[in-house]
């Protein structure tokens, strides 16, 4: 059985640009820890939160763009291939 996820990658563009999590938290209205946990690395969630879209945006990206946000299909625990990112 296979399960489609969304890997978030905003840590590989986020940490070029010298902005805080408290910033970027403050300037959003977001929760301080919700923006560190998507600047301190890679995420896997199985939806994407609008959250993640607002950050995205707030750095200037195009979360559509797969270096940014990727679908995944994970089978029993592992990740097997990318998919293509629906429009």
């Amino acid at each position: 059985m296979s399960n489609k996820k969304f890997l978030i990658k905003l840590s590989d563009h986020v940490n070029k640009q010298h902005w805080t999590a408290y910033a970027v938290a403050k300037q959003l209205g977001l929760n301080q820890t919700t923006v560190r946990k998507f600047m301190s690395g890679h995420v896997v969630m199985e939806y994407l939160p609008n959250h993640v879209i607002q950050i995205a945006e707030f750095y200037g990206l195009d979360w559509h763009d797969k270096s940014v946000v990727e679908v995944i299909e994970e089978s029993l625990g592992q990740i097997k291939a990318p998919l293509a990112l629906p429009a």
